[in-house]
C-alpha cells in the first residue's frame, strides 16, 4: 500500500472523543485529515483543533473558518468548486482594476 494515502473527512456533526478519535488515527497511520464541520461555529472549530496534539496540525485540512489558519499551522484549506470561482472571479477583477 506504499502508493496509497489514508484521507479522512470528518463526520458533519460532532462526535463524542472526535479529538481523540482523530489523535488516534493519526497516531495509526492516518496521513490527512479533512475537518468538514458546516454547522460549527468557529469557536467548536478551534476547540477541536487545539485539542488535537500539535505535531498532528500540518495533517488537518479545514473546510470552513478559514482564518483559523492563522492560529494553528494546520496543512491547509479546502474550498469548494463555486468558492474556487468566486476567488478566481476576484482576483481578475483586482488585476484589471490595478492594469
Amino acid at each position: 500500500m506504499d502508493n496509497f494515502k489514508i484521507i479522512v473527512i470528518s463526520s458533519l456533526k460532532p462526535i463524542t472523543n472526535e479529538a481523540s478519535i482523530i489523535t488516534a488515527l493519526f497516531n495509526n497511520g492516518l496521513e490527512l485529515f479533512h475537518i468538514r464541520k458546516p454547522f460549527n461555529a468557529i469557536i467548536e472549530t478551534e476547540k477541536l483543533i487545539a485539542n488535537i496534539p500539535k505535531e498532528f496540525h500540518n495533517r488537518i485540512v479545514i473546510h470552513q473558518h478559514y482564518q483559523l489558519t492563522n492560529y494553528f499551522e494546520l496543512k491547509g484549506i479546502h474550498k469548494k468548486k463555486t468558492q474556487k470561482k468566486t476567488f478566481l472571479n476576484t482576483i481578475s477583477l483586482a488585476l484589471l482594476v490595478i492594469l
